[in-house]
């Protein structure tokens, strides 16, 4: 049963869940491709996912939220999740290691814990994007569509209007 913790969206085709706890959106089914280090974020800048582009490689702690390691049998994924698809392996992350230089931090899917890895080996990628809200500016009239963060952001001007005064 799906947790209240995801909503399906209808505006990716239902290929993708919003995480209602973090305000992220999850492509549903990642693709079981494995890369190196380098070339992950730009496989997640050319993914389109429910007619959608602008996705990207999460941070530790983005991907780690999905991530429970008392779940057993695996996937350790929480409880309540639209996910399918999950190998039970390593998940690069955005987020290179503080101290060695060679190695970036990963997700473990089959016990749902957090690791390094060297950048030259391969593992799995599993792409995010960033909420998108859209709605109208009150003072101009005109749509506008915001992304990130849990709440729209003040009422401004659409950029790409011209306003001339006579």
């Amino acid at each position: 049963e799906l947790s209240k913790r995801f909503t399906i969206l209808d505006s990716f085709n239902k290929e993708a869940a919003l995480d209602n706890e973090t305000g992220l959106v999850w492509e549903m089914i990642p693709a079981r491709v494995m890369t190196v280090w380098k070339n992950a974020a730009g496989t997640c800048a050319k993914k389109t996912v429910g007619g959608k582009g602008n996705w990207r490689l999460p941070s530790l702690k983005e991907l780690e939220t999905l991530a429970d390691h008392t779940i057993y049998p695996p996937p350790a994924l929480i409880s309540g999740h639209p996910f399918s698809n999950i190998e039970l392996h390593g998940y690069w992350t955005a987020t290179e290691h503080e101290e060695y230089p060679v190695s970036a931090w990963d997700v473990n899917f089959d016990y749902g814990i957090i690791g390094n890895d060297f950048k030259v080996n391969r593992n799995f990628v599993w792409c995010v994007h960033d909420k998108e809200y859209s709605y109208q500016n009150r003072v101009f009239g005109h749509w506008v569509i915001c992304r990130g963060g849990p709440k729209p952001p003040l009422l401004f001007p659409a950029l790409n209007q011209v306003h001339r005064f006579h």
